[in-house]
């Protein structure tokens, strides 16, 4: 096998024109390989762009509605959660503002009986 120096040196035995011919082949070489890779290239991208535009499979689309059936069904279940909640705070709410009005009359009454025993004295 030629080492590099020595296939350079032959190179440079040879005359202009010979090596005109091998620099053009090797450039017309490189060229060739150089538009296999670019034909490969746009041909993968083609492939890309096509599996994104196509439509997902039967199963996929089956799939895909049952989870939305069941997102609707958790957003249901934790709605139905939320609303016992709510009228549970709606109870205690009501509660509370019972016992604050009975805290208010006792208030009001104790008032009025402190009221007459600073009017008796």
């Amino acid at each position: 096998m030629l080492s590099l120096e020595e296939f350079i040196e032959k190179l440079r035995e040879k005359s202009e024109k010979e090596r005109k011919k091998i620099l053009w082949k090797s450039i017309a070489v490189l060229g060739f390989f150089l538009f296999i890779l670019f034909a490969f290239q746009v041909k993968s991208n083609f492939s890309k762009e096509k599996k994104l535009y196509s439509l997902p499979e039967t199963n996929d689309l089956r799939e895909n509605f049952q989870d939305i059936g069941d997102s609707f069904e958790n957003i249901k279940e934790s709605s139905d959660k939320n609303l016992k909640e709510l009228k549970k705070l709606n109870e205690n709410l009501k509660d509370l503002e019972k016992k604050a009005e009975e805290e208010k009359k006792n208030r009001d009454v104790d008032d009025k009986k402190e009221n007459k025993k600073d009017t008796n004295n």
